[in-house]
């Protein structure tokens, strides 16, 4: 119906990624890979094709790199793969569609898609719980809780409230200069867990240095290597990045351009995946 009223046909149109990095290195990374595949594939259903748009690449500054969207008809744009070093560097998109994904460019006050990572954490403690595990504890570091805007310490703490003392077991904040040895072996043994859910940090490896047996240990959110050997929370970036898209199309069809008065988010929840049974 949008087709026939506008005139415009999805066929062929261009969805813009817009990424700082100048290069493909966002391929390197199994989160971004994720994503993408999700956002592509849902694009293909729909009849567009996504494009990705450098910006600082090929001289693109924020300025160029909206006239150079607007010059060849580009209408929507997602806010992808942005490093956290340079998120001063945000693009201008007046006149645009667009939709951020996660917190990727958080200084745009845009409507964005992003896992859903209270309720995983709680569905990964409550599958470590259903295990036989009594005590299990978060390990994640400072900078990627705020990133979710605390929603893993907050869904960490919020499962303790629930718990006979004797179960509470407090999350472990790996600070920005990385985990410290000393620190990190106080705080296991002051509290005792005996399951790790973690982000970012070979927690078996420090307990094997710390010569500690017998821990559960789960990923939040793992790399290829880490799902092929441990259970975990599987954050379905692919649905994530496929939102994405479907989100960017809402907007097209209703014209919304710019930047919204109010905000949305939408959260897509991750599943639990148990570790690969080895012959």
């Amino acid at each position: 119906m949008t087709q026939r009223r506008t005139g415009r046909k999805a066929a062929g149109e261009v969805l813009a990624v817009i990424t700082d990095y100048t290069d493909e290195a966002w391929r390197q990374k199994d989160v971004c890979c994720w994503y993408w595949k999700g956002m592509e594939g849902r694009a293909r259903q729909l009849g567009y094709r996504l494009e990705m748009f450098s910006l600082g690449g090929a001289g693109l500054d924020r300025h160029r790199l909206r006239g150079v969207l607007l010059a060849r008809g580009v209408r929507g744009a997602i806010l992808g793969f942005s490093r956290e070093a340079e998120d001063g560097l945000v693009p201008e998109v007046e006149g645009l569609c667009v939709v951020g994904l996660s917190t990727y460019f958080r200084g745009l006050a845009v409507d964005r898609v992003h896992l859903h990572g209270f309720h995983n954490v709680k569905l990964a403690l409550s599958r470590l719980r259903q295990a036989g595990y009594r005590r299990p504890a978060l390990v994640a570091p400072v900078r990627n809780n705020a990133v979710v805007g605390g929603q893993w310490s907050a869904a960490a703490l919020e499962e303790q409230w629930q718990r006979a003392p004797e179960e509470r077991c407090p999350p472990f904040h790996v600070p920005v200069h990385g985990l410290k040895m000393t620190a990190f072996q106080q705080w296991f043994d002051t509290h005792q867990p005996d399951a790790l859910l973690s982000y970012k940090v070979r927690v078996d490896e420090v307990l094997q240095r710390l010569g500690r047996s017998g821990v559960g240990v789960a990923y939040l959110f793992g790399t290829e290597q880490e799902r092929a050997t441990q259970s975990g929370i599987d954050g379905n970036l692919d649905r994530v990045g496929a939102a994405a898209v479907d989100l960017l199309v809402q907007k097209l069809q209703l014209n919304e351009a710019g930047l919204p008065e109010f905000p949305r988010d939408v959260l897509i929840a991750g599943t639990w995946r148990d570790a690969p049974v080895r012959e």
